[in-house]
């Protein structure tokens, strides 16, 4: 999975599979003038960059750009992702390396898990009880990794929406 190969000209993450866990608001994406230009939900669990491809010009510009940052905890996150935008990046599969939400499933092809802070205790109650996955042998994994794609204000939108009610209704 570190292949250096992998990285040529951009930046492989994993797959955020739930929401786009962004600083700005949906309708920043609107209007004239430069706006945030993101990939669609990715988590920065597992970040691993070709420093060459970094616009530096664009994190500068994202960074100074106060009126986006709406959720300080996920100014970086989002800068990663407008800086995915702009090279070769890509996300580990999802099934392969899993972010562990509440409604999470542990698939035949899991190698790796994301332990989530707001959802980590219950998972490794669960993981300690489930003991070891049948996955867990000395056999090679060949890592998938699947192409980021831009992220638009109506899929943003429905993000957005999605993460509301998970987090305040606690409905996945």
């Amino acid at each position: 999975m570190f292949d250096r190969t992998q990285i040529q000209g951009g930046a492989v993450f994993l797959e955020d599979t739930q929401w786009d866990a962004y600083c700005f608001r949906p309708w920043s994406l609107l209007g004239l003038g430069k706006k945030p230009e993101v990939v669609k939900g990715i988590t920065t669990g597992l970040v691993f960059w070709d420093k060459r491809a970094i616009d530096w010009d664009y994190l500068e510009w994202f960074l100074k750009a106060s009126y986006l940052h709406k959720i300080p905890e996920w100014i970086m996150p989002t800068a990663q992702a407008g800086l995915a935008n702009r090279c070769n990046a890509k996300t580990v599969c999802r099934n392969q390396i899993t972010n562990l939400y509440p409604n999470a499933q542990i698939s035949e092809d899991t190698f790796g898990v994301h332990l989530l802070g707001s959802y980590r205790k219950g998972w490794i109650e669960k993981l300690a009880q489930v003991g070891n996955h049948p996955n867990q042998n000395d056999h090679i994994t060949t890592t998938r990794f699947e192409v980021c794609r831009t992220q638009n204000i109506i899929g943003y939108s429905w993000k957005q929406m999605k993460r509301w009610k998970n987090t305040r209704l606690n409905l996945w």
